[in-house]
């Protein structure tokens, strides 16, 4: 069974709501009319935070908004905030059984929210790299994260949610043999996809190599020094012992192999993870997404310390 309405939504006191009490509900302007299927116009946004933060940021071109029938009147606020965006935008509201949204969706739980809308596309970069050593604090190095063919949607979201908490400034990969921008990805990035740009060019191997002629350090990732290395073992060390001193690319390989051999040769410095116990040879690494989280977190702790002493040595300079 499926109700709809359009319509603006209003927020009205229930009935047994007490004076001065801040309770609200959401009812229609039209009357609730039942509708016998659902057809999606573009793909299925799902989630509380992809829904809401799509809804904010206007990415997306938005064709309609189901909602779990259980979920009005809103238990919780955010869902009245969607319902409120979503009426100011005249978008329509569908409310539906939650075997409707599983059928939508297919995958994973949808917290009773659902956007049909269109799809998210990667964004290019300028061919003049150096058109974008500005941006951000001229104060601070810029440090963009390089996926190499990382595929699996939930480990791209969960890499694109720690690189917007941990300060990374740009996100690039290849469009080709990559992970598409997906619902899956942007709930697994609890909606952070939907507000964090990712950049895509026809090949890493030359732009990496622009990058590196521009003055960019060029940092990758592996699990431990491997037995072939593909570049002298002096630049492998563990990433507690990295400062990030000027404009970096760090690159991270996919899931299985590990970055490509064309593109560790152009790391100046590989860095890995120490572990902190004698690891099983059958269990060497860690999850792409996790291990980039703490790669990323040990960098900005890095670039935490270092700002006490930019601002010491410059109130120096100036006495």
């Amino acid at each position: 069974m499926e109700e709809k309405w359009r319509g603006p939504v209003h927020h009205q006191r229930t009935p047994d709501t007490k004076k001065g009490s801040s309770q609200k509900r959401i009812t229609p302007d039209k009357t609730f009319y039942r509708m016998s299927g659902s057809q999606m116009a573009g793909e299925a946004v799902f989630g509380v935070y992809p829904v809401l933060i799509a809804l904010k940021e206007n990415r997306r071109q938005c064709y309609k908004l189901y909602i779990k029938n259980t979920l009005v009147p809103a238990p919780r606020p955010v869902i009245d905030e969607i319902l409120d965006l979503a009426a100011k935008k005249d978008i329509p509201i569908e409310l539906v059984d939650g075997s409707v949204l599983d059928t939508l969706v297919e995958v994973t739980p949808h917290q009773g929210v659902c956007l049909d809308a269109s799809k998210l596309e990667y964004e290019n970069l300028p061919d003049d790299v150096s058109l974008l050593t500005t941006e951000g604090n001229p104060k601070e190095p810029l440090l963009w994260l390089v996926l190499d063919q990382v595929k699996d949607p939930v480990n791209f979201g969960a890499l694109l949610r720690s690189s917007y908490f941990l300060g990374v400034d740009r996100i690039v990969t290849t469009k080709k043999n990559s992970c598409p921008l997906s619902p899956i990805a942007s709930k697994a990035s609890a909606g952070v996809m939907e507000l964090f740009r990712v950049n895509k060019v026809d090949s890493l191997l030359p732009f990496i190599q622009k990058c590196s002629e521009c003055g960019w350090d060029v940092v990758g990732t592996c699990a431990s020094v491997p037995k072939v290395v593909p570049c002298p073992e002096s630049r492998y060390g563990p990433v507690s012992d990295f400062q990030l001193e000027k404009n970096t690319l760090l690159l991270v390989g996919n899931e299985g192999k590990g970055l490509q051999p064309e593109l560790a040769a152009c790391c100046k410095k590989m860095v890995f993870i120490s572990p902190g116990r004698e690891i099983h040879p059958d269990m060497d690494s860690l999850n792409v997404s996790v291990a980039t989280g703490i790669i990323l977190h040990s960098i900005h702790s890095s670039r935490q310390k270092q700002i006490p002493d930019a601002n010491t040595a410059e109130n120096e300079t100036k006495e």
